[in-house]
């Protein structure tokens, strides 16, 4: 049992690693764990390591909650774009016309277990909506990345292998270490 749970440890570290925890986060339903999403994910999530090169794994947390936000950001700005420039779908007349006819309870029963209900809102809250959740996760991303950055700015710091090391004291004054 415990050299199982060692391994079970092993592999969520690796998964947690490799950004497919994080990825599939992003895409919480079966259908949507395609290798196009996941992949680009995965793209988006590569391309912020490369520049970051993140040391450990509170820097990776932070660069999947930075792909995670900018992937959502896109979604909804996407949202807005289609829901400020495009017509709403309708349901077909005769399907209206049927679901009219039917009772509440059946048209409830009509329904597979889902995830969640959809609201019933104007178009204009509906762009609303995307307008806002755009505006939050773009706030989001840029909260991570700045966490990300203070991170970095207000680590320790660790000198390896100097020969000499200038330090400045508040006062101005300049103390040197050599080593040797």
């Amino acid at each position: 049992a415990e050299r199982f749970w060692e391994n079970v440890k092993k592999e969520g570290k690796k998964e947690f690693e490799s950004g497919h925890l994080a990825a599939n986060t992003c895409f919480p339903v079966g259908y949507m764990k395609d290798p196009w999403n996941i992949g680009r994910y995965m793209g988006i999530r590569e391309s912020f390591i490369d520049d970051w090169n993140p040391t450990g794994g509170i820097e990776v947390a932070m660069i999947d909650m930075l792909a995670q936000a900018f992937f959502q950001w896109q979604f909804w700005f996407e949202q807005t774009v289609k829901r400020s420039q495009t017509r709403e779908r309708e349901p077909h007349p005769e399907y209206a016309e049927w679901m009219a006819r039917q009772g509440r309870e059946a048209q409830m029963k009509g329904y597979d277990d889902g995830y969640w209900t959809r609201l019933t809102i104007s178009e204009a809250q509906a762009l609303e909506q995307a307008v806002q959740m755009a505006d939050r996760w773009n706030r989001i991303y840029m909260r991570t990345l700045r966490q990300l950055r203070d991170l970095r700015r207000y680590a320790p710091v660790t000198i390896n292998n100097a020969g000499q090391v200038n330090i400045a004291t508040e006062g101005g004054k300049q103390i040197n270490f050599e080593n040797g």
